[in-house]
């Protein structure tokens, strides 16, 4: 059987970045869980009371972003070892002692990511909403405030969806700014424990940038 969906009017809803990185890296599975409200969770019930004997790549991620962000919040004390603490109580990861080494390793490579976003300087964020196409977009842009360059950081090694959305990013930030934007994008390499950079240059002015977009 067919499922006849009503026509999706894009010129009253607010795409955020994120959606259209999720769209082209995977389309349907994007489809299927924006437009027909599927959820491709596992079919496997974890009982609450159980003890996990593994712990999986997105709570690793997760973790590692968390106290990331403790080390850049300037303002908080020690609350990157705050955070390791709480997820060592939590119950939610296996009571080992890999678990304890684990979590000096995800604390040290998220020390070392967010050493390398403080040395590039002073950050603030601003939240866009662009129209492209009659199409809102919005997304946060965290940018340099000692030049006109923009910062994308993800405490992961480098996936061609990261590439995607720092050259979505790279173009709505040329969009609404004055000028042509550098972009610089950090990685954190788990493999080889180093932050890998990538830049894309400042050759595109407002036009060029809208019309790529709007392409």
């Amino acid at each position: 059987n067919l499922i006849k969906l009503p026509q999706l009017d894009l010129s009253e809803q607010v795409l955020k970045l994120e959606q259209l990185v999720s769209f082209f890296d995977n389309p349907l599975k994007a489809f299927a869980q924006q437009r027909l409200n599927l959820k491709f969770e596992t079919t496997d019930q974890i009982i609450e009371d159980a003890e996990p004997f593994t712990t999986n790549g997105l709570s690793e991620y997760q973790i590692r972003e968390q106290i990331c962000y403790a080390f850049l919040d300037k303002e908080a004390d020690n609350s990157a070892m705050n955070i390791k603490l709480i997820h060592q109580l939590s119950g939610q990861l296996p009571e080992s002692p890999i678990t304890e080494s684990s979590l000096n390793s995800w604390h040290e490579d998220a020390e070392i990511l967010s050493q390398a976003i403080i040395e590039k300087g002073e950050i603030f964020t601003q939240t866009i909403e662009q129209k492209v196409l009659a199409i809102s977009i919005e997304c946060n842009l965290h940018w340099l405030k000692k030049d006109e360059q923009l910062l994308i950081w993800r405490p992961a090694s480098r996936k061609a969806k990261d590439d995607l959305r720092l050259w979505l990013t790279h173009l709505l930030a040329t969009i609404v700014s004055n000028s042509p934007v550098e972009t610089i994008g950090l990685f954190f390499n788990k493999k080889y424990k180093k932050v890998e950079s990538i830049t894309l240059p400042a050759n595109l002015d407002k036009e060029q940038a809208n019309k790529i977009l709007a392409d």
